[in-house]
């Protein structure tokens, strides 16, 4: 079966490229070596194939024609598209080999238990993609395989049904031959919202907004932890 040898989990915001000089030097060289750190853990893993789970900003869906879940299976896939070249300060396009055979096999098992995954043709990409993968630099040209998941057309999948999809992958990777090395890559809003608020943000009266000042920045865990009794008093 195929083996995982890396999963990665990173922000996509597009300030890390687009406007970089905004932050302070010894916070933008933290999330720099720590990216590099990253890209270097995955290029020593030497994965044939990495999975992708990326949101969609209409570089390919919009909101008459918007998947709840969609794999790319084709020859290759490109990026940035057109609209975010400019954003991102980035000046050629980058060709990802895109391995169908394997999104092919994954896409068929996926149907077969039950998924109703859309197949996507070639994708382009944006800074769903290029954000972590610019910041990573790891140096390897392994094909990427994209899984887009809808997040801006409800209604949204719900988050166990999220879960059950990426258990159901684990399960269409584990018959995969058993050379296949895997990585995943998950991207998205994970530091969308900075660790500062001002006075116009959250009123001190508000006890809601202030709970989640302190949460949003401390992890998920203690909004796991909070009983609906806490959230509702």
């Amino acid at each position: 079966m195929g083996k995982v040898i890396a999963a990665v989990g990173m922000s996509h915001a597009p300030g890390a490229l687009a406007f970089p000089e905004t932050c302070p030097i010894d916070i933008r060289k933290k999330l720099e070596d720590a990216s590099l750190d990253l890209g270097e853990s995955l290029a020593a893993g030497k994965p044939a194939v990495i999975f992708a789970f990326l949101d969609d900003h209409f570089e390919n869906f919009f909101r008459n024609h918007m998947p709840s879940i969609a794999i790319g299976v084709a020859d290759s896939h490109v990026g940035p598209a057109d609209q975010w070249m400019e954003t991102l300060r980035i000046k050629e396009k980058t060709v990802f080999p895109g391995a169908p055979d394997i999104a092919g096999h994954v896409l068929a098992e996926l149907v077969e238990n039950g998924f109703d995954v859309s197949r996507a043709g070639s994708t382009e990409y944006g800074n769903n993609l290029l954000i972590p993968w610019i910041l990573m630099n790891p140096g390897i040209t392994c094909p990427i395989i994209p899984i887009f998941i809808n997040v801006f057309t409800p209604p949204l999948i719900p988050y166990r049904r999220a879960y059950a999809l990426g258990e159901a992958i684990a399960a269409a990777v584990e018959t995969l031959p058993a050379d296949t090395k895997v990585a995943y890559l998950c991207t998205g809003g994970l530091s969308h919202w900075p660790p500062y608020w001002n006075e116009h943000q959250a009123s001190p009266d508000d006890k809601f907004m202030q709970r989640m000042k302190r949460y949003q920045t401390e992890g998920k865990e203690y909004l796991n932890c909070l009983s609906s009794s806490t959230i509702t008093n």
